[in-house]
């Protein structure tokens, strides 16, 4: 076997750059033949590992422009809206055994899918989509599960038969949309649609460029109103107001016992409401149970509280400034806070209507309401209040930090 000279050998280390001109390793040595080598890889993978780098950091800052280039252009929504709550499942989204529920957000997406032209006239997102049970929830649209082309935020999600005055939602424009077009067409097609389910779109405008919206997390505050008809006729109301009281009597018993109708003493329920929103108050008698058992913090303060009474449902939505007429039939429990438990406000005007009825005192509300005892006692005792019927239940206005926004403040009592 010829083996190489070691001239050449060296000539050939220092050709190749595994051997520095000066170097004195001797290449017929073996150790130091992998030495260079070694040497060699490793120069070879850092220059791979460097031009990786910068190849991938090209393409990241490409992707991430692609990326935002788009995000730039479409702008987000926000609106406020008043429904009807008798004929919809409530406000999210939900499905039953495969079945996607008609409900306020599924109205919304689909009239503003069809306002943008993104779903066709037969197109639907109720109905049945979902093919195996895993898919049941979070699936919505007209191709067996696929998101809707529009996906509405609501800020509160009211129960089934719930109504509102104020809801606010938002939601991000089509790419296709004209980012600087004129909404008054988009909110005039939702209305042709949602109009006939008991639905009226009141405003549309885009957020400002800069500023942070989210309907749910932006929100500071909420207005309730509880409405109970506790007079002897059969009350008259037009069908836009339809269902949006609960009555103290049936038909039936109005008719049958005039005799046992008993008027609420609406004075007694509005001392009973301003003091309960007079301090931070324990609420867990006014929320169901599970949340009585597994819930640290059930403390609220509510921020006011008033009962008063009118002749009618108009206008739609009754507030703080809303004259009381004693000679009134409609009897309505208005209150406003930061926050609330799960049906805390129907659970407090069942509370108020039991001191309407003088069934319980104002100070015995007070004093056994918000002390109560161990949820063993609370059971045994029948304590906790059960929610008024969702129907008297409006949500009636929603308050933001952001100056501007909706034009509504919310009322905030000194410390």
């Amino acid at each position: 076997v010829r083996h190489p000279s070691r001239g050449s050998l060296m000539e050939a280390a220092r050709a190749n750059g595994t051997l520095d001109p000066s170097s004195t390793l001797d290449p017929n040595d073996p150790l130091e033949t992998l030495v260079a080598r070694k040497r060699r890889r490793e120069a070879s993978a850092t220059a791979l590992a460097r031009a990786n780098a910068a190849r991938s950091s090209t393409a990241s800052d490409a992707a991430r422009d692609e990326e935002n280039a788009p995000r730039d252009a479409i702008r987000r929504i926000r609106g406020v809206v008043a429904y009807n709550g008798a004929r919809f499942h409530g406000f999210q989204r939900a499905a039953n055994n495969g079945w996607i529920m008609p409900t306020v957000q599924t109205a919304l997406e689909t009239a503003l899918s069809r306002a943008y032209d993104l779903l066709k006239p037969q197109e639907t997102l109720v109905g049945y989509h979902c093919k195996t049970p895993s898919e049941v929830f979070d699936t919505i649209g007209p191709n067996n599960g696929l998101p809707p082309p529009v996906v509405v935020t609501g800020a509160s999600r009211t129960d089934t038969g719930v109504n509102a005055a104020g809801q606010v939602f938002h939601f991000e424009a089509p790419a296709s949309a004209d980012p600087d077009g004129d909404l008054s067409p988009i909110l005039a097609r939702c209305n042709e649609e949602l109009n006939a389910q008991g639905i009226q779109m009141l405003r549309l405008e885009p957020v400002p460029k800069g500023e942070y919206f989210d309907s749910s997390r932006s929100s500071v505050g909420k207005r309730y109103c509880y409405t109970v008809y506790d007079g002897r006729d059969d009350p008259v109301a037009a069908e836009q107001v339809h269902h949006r009281f609960s009555c103290l009597y049936t038909e039936g018993y109005r008719k049958h016992h005039q005799d046992k109708l008993i008027r609420l003493d609406s004075d007694a329920m509005d001392r009973a409401a301003a003091a309960i929103a007079s301090q931070t108050r324990n609420f867990r008698l006014f929320t169901r149970s599970t949340n009585r058992g597994g819930r640290s913090n059930l403390e609220r303060k509510l921020h006011r509280a008033r009962v008063l009474r009118t002749r009618s449902l108009e206008p739609m939505v009754v507030d703080f400034d809303t004259r009381h007429d004693p000679a009134g039939d409609f009897v309505h429990f208005v209150v406003e806070g930061s926050g609330f438990l799960y049906l805390m406000v129907r659970c407090l005007a069942t509370a108020l209507i039991k001191v309407g009825k003088s069934e319980v005192t104002v100070e015995q509300l007070l004093e056994q309401g918000f002390s109560p005892p161990d949820e063993e006692e609370v059971i045994r005792q029948r304590l906790h209040y059960s929610p008024a019927p969702p129907e008297g239940l409006t949500l009636a206005a929603l308050f933001y930090a952001q100056p501007g926004v909706f034009g509504d403040t919310m009322h905030r009592p000194e410390v």
